[in-house]
């Protein structure tokens, strides 16, 4: 496929998954594993509980519903992640004794791996953000960042609210049911030349809050359109 724009994202992931696989191929295998352990589960707790949160937030202050879902993604999942790394920390106090090319080897492959779930995290983070369509040459048909991280998390947590967590009402309640979690948000969230989001014409009746035709009556109204959990 020829690229007929700049790498930014795809440099931006590199970047992300080397600093964090650098970073841990000091801290050993062992380290670098319960970090991998604590992103995942940070990131699970987060995704299966953001939305309601974010349509209180969005609906208690107006003003910042259109970084509703960003905000309570980036606090739900640094408070996550610090609660996991404390209670790590206070239960596996003492370093597990490896061989040196282990240890070193071990924690830069968890690392890398750790760095490829936080590049997810935050390429999703972003494609919440009420940015223009093409913030830095993004094309919601190719995926963003090298190896498509975010399209690898969304199937991850897809597939883990109805398996972990086990939903009672069917699959139409697990976290983006319908696998579109990429197309909705560049739609209904992004901003076109003109600053304005694309109308809800009720394309996606399963996860979307569609107001009725009467009701829809400016591009503004569109953009608070939240999405059911």
């Amino acid at each position: 496929m020829t690229v007929d724009h700049p790498p930014v994202l795809e440099l931006l992931t590199v970047l992300i998954v080397v600093l964090i696989g650098a970073l841990q191929l000091r801290e050993g295998a062992f380290r670098a594993w319960l970090l991998l352990v604590n992103v995942f589960a940070a990131g699970l707790l987060t995704f299966n509980l953001w939305e309601p949160l974010a349509r209180g937030l969005g609906t208690a202050s107006p003003g910042l519903d259109p970084y509703a879902d960003a905000l309570t993604i980036a606090v739900l999942f640094s408070l996550s992640l610090t609660g996991l790394r404390l209670l790590t920390v206070k239960l596996a106090p003492v370093e597990v004794a490896l061989p040196p090319l282990v240890r070193r080897g071990g924690g830069l492959v968890f690392g890398l791996a750790t760095g490829y779930l936080v590049a997810g995290i935050l390429l999703c983070l972003v494609q919440t953000l009420p940015l223009p369509q093409r913030f830095l040459w993004y094309d919601p048909r190719e995926g963003m960042g090298l190896g498509a991280p975010d399209r690898v998390w969304l199937a991850a947590m897809h597939r883990a609210s109805g398996v972990i967590f086990d939903l009672p009402a069917g699959r139409e309640r697990w976290f983006d049911a319908d696998g579109s979690f990429i197309v909705r948000y560049a739609r209904y969230r992004r901003r076109d030349e003109n600053g304005f989001t694309a109308r809800n014409r009720g394309e996606f009746p399963t996860v979307l809050e569609v107001k009725p035709p009467e009701s829809r009556t400016t591009d503004l109204e569109q953009s608070t359109v939240r999405m059911l959990p």
